[in-house]
């Protein structure tokens, strides 16, 4: 027998945010007297509304000096517009740039919203919110934030492949490239700059960070040679990505270690050092460094100069790579305090969506 439907007799009513127990509510159960019972709260949404708001200031003229030569009109004083001869508001051009750039919502999806809500609002005309708020409001946050990141002692770089639809003087196959700036892990705000340009070209990188002259932590790429002010620093997550790529796919687990897994056993265990020494010191994390780490480093390079592979073998790529960034992966060990990986490896994760406007 299906059992008897309970109906609500009570009222519902809005209330502030309470302390929940584990079954998501705060029920507190029968009460004889008549008390409320309260079981666990609903969550409704609000949909979105469009609201017009028309700002009306008053005009004030002196009665006693209006037949003089100088008369006197004061107005009281009305909020500064987003954009000159413009409708937009704040809220309304951060949506657009929320729903564009967080939530992947195109313009002209964007632009159907806009008409459930009882505006016509044009792709184009968002287009230009975008663009112009940009270069009013961004552009010098960006560049005082870039004079800030100059001055730190440690960065990180990595540069990603995009593409750009309808861009001048290029084909809509060809790869653009997403540059990324990050400030290291100094203690202090952390700074991320994106940087789009046409081109993988190392003077791209040499342009944006002309000025600093401190610690670079890059990959192997052969651009980074053009940046002569700065010390690079090689990031062992690279090496050992190539030695995972050469571990054959379906080796046994009851056999012996192949050299790619030694290889990456060799960074594993250096990660595993690097991991212990994070709460201590800059300089106490030097120091253990030289005792810890710098005796598996050695070892690594006599076994990789030991080893005689195919040069056109997955194997023989890691060993080749590792061999020609011999020079930047042992600076970290006079470094007081260098990362062991770079900043899209472990700390911000790169993620360039193709954009359809």
């Amino acid at each position: 027998m299906a059992a008897p439907v309970r109906r609500f007799q009570g009222s519902e009513r809005l209330c502030p945010e309470e302390p929940q127990d584990e079954t998501g509510g705060d029920h507190q159960g029968p009460s004889s007297q008549g008390n409320p019972v309260r079981d666990p709260k609903r969550r409704p949404v609000l949909p979105a509304k469009l609201q017009i708001v028309r700002y009306v200031r008053m005009a004030y003229e002196c009665p006693k000096c209006k037949h003089t030569d100088t008369p006197s009109i004061e107005k009281a004083p009305t909020p500064t517009s987003l954009m000159k001869h413009s409708l937009a508001s704040p809220s309304s051009v951060a949506n657009v740039m929320y729903q564009k750039y967080v939530n992947s919502m195109p313009l002209y999806r964007q632009e159907k919203d806009w008409e459930q809500l009882g505006i016509s609002l044009k792709r184009a005309t968002m287009a230009n919110w975008v663009i112009r708020c940009s270069q009013d409001y961004f552009y010098p946050v960006i560049s005082h934030l870039r004079n800030e990141l100059l001055k730190r002692e440690t960065l990180h770089c990595d540069e990603s492949p995009i593409q750009v639809l309808k861009e001048i003087g290029k084909k809509p196959q060809a790869k653009s490239y997403m540059w990324l700036y990050r400030s290291g892990n100094d203690g202090r705000s952390p700074i991320i700059l994106y940087d789009y340009q046409p081109s993988r070209n190392g003077s791209q990188a040499m342009e944006y960070l002309k000025g600093f002259t401190g610690y670079l932590h890059c990959d192997g790429f052969s651009g980074y040679n053009k940046l002569e002010e700065v010390t690079r620093c090689g990031c062992w997550a690279h090496p050992r990505r190539k030695f995972v790529e050469a571990v054959p796919p379906k080796k046994r687990e009851d056999t012996p270690l192949t050299n790619a897994e030694i290889g990456r056993d060799y960074c594993n265990q250096l990660f595993k050092i690097e991991e212990s020494l994070s709460a201590m010191t800059p300089e106490q994390r030097y120091s253990k460094r030289l005792e810890l780490e710098k005796p598996v480093l050695d070892a690594f390079w006599c076994w990789l100069d030991s080893l005689h592979v195919l040069a056109g073998s997955a194997l023989g790529k890691a060993l080749v790579y590792a061999q020609n960034q011999n020079h930047i992966w042992r600076i970290i060990f006079w470094m007081e305090d260098a990362p062991f990986q770079t900043t899209q490896q472990k700390t911000v994760s790169l993620r360039l969506q193709k954009q359809t406007d």
